[in-house]
């Protein structure tokens, strides 16, 4: 049986922390808001380095999945689940039941909506157990599209956007590098590819990286190689975030990619914006999984869904142009919308 407790947290509206015993599992349900609506989102199954920092993880991307409802006015409030993996072999169909019996226990405070870096056999093992897992026909393949390929979509015409503006070039013109190229990065890497542009790209899974690359042209580098190639665009999509370490090295323009939490840190961000790199905030690029989600939810269709992926680069527009404005680094201006977007339950004009 999931002993669930719940603890109290400066910033989320609820966190509840699962530790069971029998089978040695600590997680967290982070409940960051509900101003909007119900709080939705992901599920994370990792080995985090310790308890803390799960919990620091499942936080911060709760708020992040807050701002991805907020910005486009979704009807949701945002939140994350994660659990972490013990540092020993364990059964991931103990651990994906503890899950489901803690959300059991929650009565509904808390709904996964399928979106990607979830595992569809994970998402079908969890609806066995409770029915606080929504459906989600255009991220789990039911429909002929997932995830990865509409998150990628709603980053490749954020870039194009963000060339034009940030760079004052056309996207075709330009050297762009993938970090990360599984999933939602190897979307990514066939958008520009057929759009005419230079691709540089870098993964830990050296037969999967000589693979897409035999059929996008790209040049391959080390995931270190990558960061301080000379490049117009990075793109991470994984495998490491912008932080203290490597920002130095950066040799690119413009950072757009679809992994999450990157810059690492306020601090990161304004490194990046004292040196001129311009951030596109990450919730508001990859929301296409999200987006996706939302849709299956309330019922609409392919088209509807498209036409939300393609509102994404106004956004970022706005962001941007308000940041030249200000003189604010980007990631602050977008906090400041997103915050406003969930207080007032509607998008800042």
């Amino acid at each position: 049986m999931v002993h669930l407790r719940t603890a109290g947290a400066a910033v989320p509206e609820r966190l509840h922390v699962i530790d069971d015993q029998a089978s040695g599992m600590f997680g967290v349900i982070v409940v960051d808001s509900t101003v909007r609506g119900p709080a939705a989102g992901g599920f994370r199954l990792l080995p985090y380095e310790s308890e803390a920092a799960a919990v620091q993880a499942a936080v911060r991307s709760a708020r992040g999945v807050t701002y991805k409802h907020a910005l486009p006015n979704l009807p949701f409030g945002g939140g994350q689940a994660v659990l972490r993996v013990p540092d020993r072999a364990f059964d991931r169909t103990p651990a994906l039941r503890v899950l489901a019996d803690a959300l059991a226990n929650l009565k509904g405070g808390y709904i996964i909506t399928p979106h990607f870096g979830d595992d569809i056999v994970d998402i079908a093992a969890l609806r066995r157990r409770t029915s606080y897992i929504a459906d989600n026909r255009f991220t789990l393949q039911r429909s002929g599209d997932d995830a990865s390929r509409w998150t990628a979509l709603g980053v490749f015409r954020s870039m194009e956007a963000a060339a034009k503006q940030a760079l004052n070039a056309s996207l075709s013109a330009l050297r762009v590098g993938v970090l990360s190229v599984s999933g939602v990065g190897a979307e990514l890497c066939r958008l520009p590819h057929h759009a005419g542009v230079r691709l540089a790209i870098a993964d830990q899974n050296s037969v999967h990286v000589r693979r897409l690359a035999e059929g996008t042209n790209a040049t391959i580098f080390s995931p270190e190689g990558l960061v301080g190639a000379q490049l117009d665009i990075f793109a991470p999509c994984g495998g490491g975030i912008l932080n203290a370490p490597n920002i130095s090295l950066l040799q690119a323009h413009l950072v757009c990619g679809a992994a999450e939490n990157q810059p690492a840190s306020d601090e990161d961000g304004l490194a990046l914006f004292r040196r001129g790199i311009v951030v596109a905030p990450d919730y508001l690029v990859n929301i296409g999984g999200i987006l996706g989600a939302a849709a299956s939810h309330l019922g609409e269709t392919c088209r509807q869904l498209q036409d939300r992926i393609e509102q994404i680069p106004a956004r970022l527009l706005q962001v941007l142009a308000a940041a030249d404005r200000s003189g604010e680094p980007p990631h602050r201006v977008a906090d400041q919308m997103a915050e406003a977007a969930v207080c007032n339950r509607r998008l800042v004009a």
